[in-house]
């Protein structure tokens, strides 16, 4: 039995060895071009380059303001640091940290799961989704803080899942240093941390002094890193803080306005999309009127088959056919995602600025949705020994979503590993502008169409054209510094530079139309020209008389 069992530990150690492997392979060929970097992932770059260089941890704006990070905690820009070697190459640190942790991510989590559940198929099904599921590779081709928050979210959730198994206090340690780096990530970190605290109350051996004494443990090191920053953030910069308080909320409605966005966003993370779905010579309509009482009926099935099974669960662990830790997982996983939803609806309510609800802002509860799924089929499988229909039907779910998702995964990845995205982008990287935007003077103010990017590689950030965003066109198509606007009035005075990028046609389409072409040529006319490249131009305000 035990040489058997030896066995079994080996064949799922290789098994998710490969997994990780070919995880990390994925994300070596999404990343060619370097991970994707929009405005926030620029960010947290220039964060890194300043702190690295002695300028701060922060941002000198336009006005040459230095802005205090204090809106993210700091690990990820530190970790880049870590990893950015002497030449401070932070694309580079990004990508590596991206390709590392996501093998880490899903060689781990299948591996403390079998650990908790003594599911083979269960811990290679689970790494086998996290490693193609859509939203997941995305985030890990990037260079934002994302694949650092889900792989400390995920493992230091492990991590006191087994303590509470094993009841090592090492482990107990090690899980609370993990969430605290979660916490020092992102404060959403809160979440885990509270959802640690409430499973110590309820699962953890012995009294109530003790659960209490441990669950005080792991609050105290979870919470002292961020403490200690905040601590330090508002004492060095006169009481920053991280985000403020709306003067007036109205508690119910805005949060039932943050409740409404969650079905969509999980919604999206389905392992088939409405192509795969569709048939060439059936109306949409009729084939979604079919599809509708097919739906019910499985899902009344599917209801049955829980009841039934929740019956069948206490005879089960009296027998030991189904670990106790089992259901740990499966409870720890739902009081999660509830905290991360209760936290950040609460966010979204009463603090200023309002976050955004995306599928970024929302992705960590994507894990343990995951983790649920997979948790949820184990236990249903092990409640009906012997029946080929149930394995069956688990079988082609997990098999189907694996192969639904890696469908999904591949169209954006060999996107990505042709052109790039974001700033990190060939584009962008051999752009003959920004190269001449980082030879101007340093004393003169910068105007931009595209900030971030020349902040990115220029390492100074523009003051921005204001009319790209403007709500309504200019009634008199006026050339650039002849406004009102204070940074035209700069441009004009302090001899400053009008760094235009090509992509000014398509900034400007939704507010002129058809006239797009006509502002562009208005916007420069009669302005000097300094440099003309092949995707942009560089301009100042003429001298007086010339």
């Amino acid at each position: 039995m035990r040489l058997r069992s030896l066995k079994q530990d080996q064949v799922v150690v290789g098994a998710l060895i490969l997994l990780a492997v070919a995880g990390m392979l994925l994300i070596v060929y999404g990343t060619r071009w370097g991970p994707w970097a929009f405005s926030d992932a620029v960010g947290y770059m220039v964060n890194a380059r300043n702190l690295a260089t002695g300028k701060g941890l922060g941002l000198y704006r336009p006005s040459g303001q230095f802005v205090p990070l204090v809106s993210h905690p700091p690990l990820y820009p530190l970790l880049l640091i870590a990893l950015s070697g002497p030449q401070l190459d932070l694309v580079g640190a990004a990508r590596l940290f991206d390709i590392l942790s996501f093998g880490i991510l899903v060689f781990a989590s299948g591996f403390l799961f079998y650990r908790l559940t003594r599911s083979t198929w269960g811990a290679i099904a689970l790494s086998g989704v996290l490693m193609v599921q859509p939203a997941l590779v995305n985030a890990y081709t990037s260079a934002m803080s994302e694949p650092l928050f889900l792989l400390t979210e995920v493992i230091g959730s492990l991590l006191l899942l087994t303590y509470l198994e094993d009841q090592k206090p090492s482990q107990l340690v090690s899980a609370a240093l993990v969430v605290g780096m979660a916490f020092m990530t992102r404060y959403t970190g809160a979440a885990i941390l509270g959802t640690g605290i409430i499973c110590l109350l309820l699962f953890d051996r012995g009294r109530l002094k003790v659960r209490l004494a441990h669950s005080a443990v792991f609050t105290l090191i979870a919470s002292l890193p961020v403490a200690a920053f905040v601590l330090w953030s508002r004492i060095r910069y006169s009481g920053a803080t991280p985000r403020g308080l709306k003067a007036e909320f109205d508690f119910v409605t805005q949060f039932i306005t943050f409740a409404k966005q969650i079905p969509t966003i999980v919604y999206s993370w389905k392992p088939v999309t409405a192509d795969m779905l569709s048939f060439p010579d059936v109306d949409p309509d009729v084939l979604r009127a079919a599809a509708k009482p097919v739906i019910v009926f499985l899902g009344l099935a599917l209801v049955a088959v829980i009841a039934v099974t929740l019956r069948r669960i206490r005879p089960m662990l009296a027998t030991g056919a189904l670990k106790s830790a089992t259901l740990r997982v499966l409870a720890y996983f739902v009081i999660l995602l509830t905290a991360y939803l209760a936290f950040f609806g609460l966010a979204f309510v009463v603090t200023s600025p309002t976050p955004d609800v995306d599928g970024r802002t929302i992705l960590p509860i994507l894990p343990p949705l995951i983790f649920m799924a997979i948790t949820i089929t184990y236990v249903l499988v092990s409640a009906w020994p012997g029946r080929f229909w149930v394995g069956l039907a688990a079988s082609l779910l997990i098999v189907g979503s694996i192969a639904g998702y890696a469908s999904i995964t591949y169209e954006p990845l060999e996107r990505m590993h042709q052109d790039g995205s974001g700033y990190t982008s060939p584009g962008w990287r051999k752009s003959e502008t920004i190269k001449a935007a980082t030879r101007l003077p340093p004393d003169i103010p910068l105007i931009s169409n595209e900030p971030i990017a020349v902040l990115f590689y220029a390492d100074r950030w523009p003051h921005e054209l204001n009319e790209v965003h403007a709500n309504e066109p200019l009634s008199v198509l006026t050339r650039y510094g002849d406004g009102s606007d204070p940074t035209e009035d700069l441009f004009r005075e302090q001899h400053g530079a009008l760094i235009l990028f090509d992509t000014i046609t398509s900034q400007l389409k939704g507010l002129y139309h058809e006239q797009t072409e006509s502002r562009v040529e208005a916007l420069t006319a009669g302005l000097t020209k300094i440099f003309q490249g092949t995707d942009g131009a560089i301009y100042s305000y003429p001298e007086p008389g010339s």
